[in-house]
């Protein structure tokens, strides 16, 4: 039996959407080494200002030390390859707010305008969400079992063929992430004002997603 649970709480200030500060770095497919210059905290700095400049970068994830991605406004996705950071093209101005993947050839990210976005190892396209909310995480057990949540309370499913709505019994004015530890055993954040609670998936939607 899948259990999804929503947990709501309440925010003073929630912002979702990141907005790029100037206009956007045109260095699509360009790369960057990464910086020597180590801290007194330990932490080294991957990417030159100018690499970035004008972007915003939201959400990292990857396989491994030599296979990590990061996205962000303006449609940015930057891959790391153990070396060097180079920006791929998405296919996509719309920013980007969330990343996962169950492989390094079965990536997603999602954003603003309903975007899904689908890596299969050599290139991003765009997936049909069936929706047109601002999706701000991403998370699956599998590459066929995924779950994006969005503002306006959505969470999309996706069962490795087509994404679709899931119906939440309580108004939500937006979710921030979704995590879980087995296909069973799902976790959904958000809020709403002045309210906090936890719900569990009804058993005829969990059912549904067997």
């Amino acid at each position: 039996m899948k259990k999804l649970f929503v947990l709501l709480v309440t925010l003073i200030l929630c912002t979702s959407t990141i907005v790029g500060c100037s206009t956007p770095s045109n260095q699509t497919g360009s790369t960057t080494s990464s910086q020597s210059t180590t801290s007194a905290s330990g932490w080294v700095s991957q990417m030159n200002p100018g690499f970035y400049q004008g972007l915003e970068l939201d959400t990292v994830w990857g396989t491994s030390s030599s296979d990590v991605f990061t996205v962000g406004t303006y449609g940015t996705i930057i891959h790391y390859n153990g070396k060097s950071w180079s920006k791929m093209t998405s296919g996509t101005t719309d920013d980007l707010f969330g990343i996962w993947g169950s492989s390094p050839s079965d990536v997603y990210a999602c954003g603003t305008n309903g975007i899904i976005l689908h890596y299969d190892g050599k290139t991003w396209s765009q997936m049909a969400s069936n929706s047109a909310a601002i999706f701000t995480y991403i998370w699956g057990s599998s590459s066929s079992d995924i779950f994006a949540v969005a503002t306006l309370g959505a969470i999309q499913h996706y069962d490795g063929k087509t994404w679709s709505s899931m119906t939440i019994s309580i108004p939500v004015n937006w979710f921030l992430s979704v995590w879980g530890t087995s296909s069973s055993d799902v976790f959904a954040m958000g809020g709403r004002r002045h309210n906090m609670a936890l719900l569990e998936i009804t058993a005829e939607a969990a059912a549904s997603l067997a």
